[in-house]
């Protein structure tokens, strides 16, 4: 970490880690800790040759996730905010091959708070689940135990229990024991055009 300290203020700063499975993570702008927590921010860029390394090393549970899958992944954005409110904007990157853009926020209060605004090109859902992997909705209550989450996705392309959905359009939230769907759309579901508010 290098930077330009002026009273509380670290300006110029940079920050360059490398992390096993080749992920390297970089952050440049500033840091102000004349708050009660330090507030940051900056540019950030990450890429990585092997995701599921960098993440099993995190001590996330990958290997459920076919061994194909979270390979090579690269994020751009600004990265702003506090360690209990931190927000990423301007977010454009890929994962294996699909092309990402959107937003993401965290908020870490009696319970941890998700705002997530995606757009995606492609993406086979499928591909990341073993095989015989019970659906995904029973799923859900254990992944987002503890969890408030509102999303808004678009996908050109999106498969999930092998059902394909062309110009899908998601706005839903998670309150923590139900799923709340707001708005969905797609020109083609299995062939069919569904919308449902």
């Amino acid at each position: 970490l290098v930077g330009s300290m002026d009273g509380n203020v670290l300006s110029d700063a940079s920050l360059a880690a490398t992390l096993p499975g080749g992920t390297q993570i970089g952050l440049k702008g500033m840091l102000d800790f004349a708050g009660d927590q330090p507030a940051l921010d900056a540019a950030l860029t990450m890429t990585s040759d092997s995701l599921r390394d960098t993440l099993a090393w995190a001590g996330l549970p990958v290997d459920g996730v076919p061994l194909e899958r979270l390979r090579q992944a690269a994020l751009t954005g600004r990265l702003a905010g506090k360690p209990i409110d931190l927000a990423l904007t301007d977010a454009t990157g890929t994962l294996d091959t699909t092309a990402i853009s959107g937003a993401l926020t965290v908020t870490r209060r009696d319970r941890l708070g998700i705002g997530l605004r995606l757009t995606l090109d492609r993406l086979d859902l499928d591909a990341y689940r073993p095989a015989g992997a019970a659906p995904l909705w029973q799923a859900l209550p254990s992944l987002l135990d503890g969890v408030d989450m509102s999303i808004q996705a678009r996908a050109d392309l999106l498969t999930l229990e092998h059902l394909p959905a062309e110009k899908l359009s998601v706005d839903a939230e998670w309150n923590g024991n139900a799923l709340i769907l707001r708005e969905a759309s797609a020109a083609s579901l299995a062939g069919v055009e569904v919308k449902a508010n």
